[in-house]
């Protein structure tokens, strides 16, 4: 599921559905903005995308913040 294509309603009812179904789903995030979206719901997996969906580019200097982001949050 990625973040960046839907508002936090769809997200809730379609982890919902899926947990429901027994199935898995991997939420996929590209910054803090999106993971602040979806940490208000169920999310199980949490992937986290360097590209940027929105422009493309793919800096490499983006994934180095992350582990210092995800450690300030509890991802269970």
């Amino acid at each position: 599921m990625i973040a960046a294509m839907l508002d936090g309603v769809h997200i809730n009812d379609l982890l919902q559905q899926a947990h429901h179904l027994g199935l898995d789903v991997l939420v996929e995030i590209h910054d803090r903005e999106e993971l602040d979206k979806v940490m208000n719901y169920d999310v199980r997996m949490l992937g986290i995308n360097n590209r940027n969906l929105r422009t493309f580019p793919l800096p490499w200097r983006h994934r180095s913040n992350w582990p210092r982001i995800c450690l300030t949050r509890s991802l269970w």
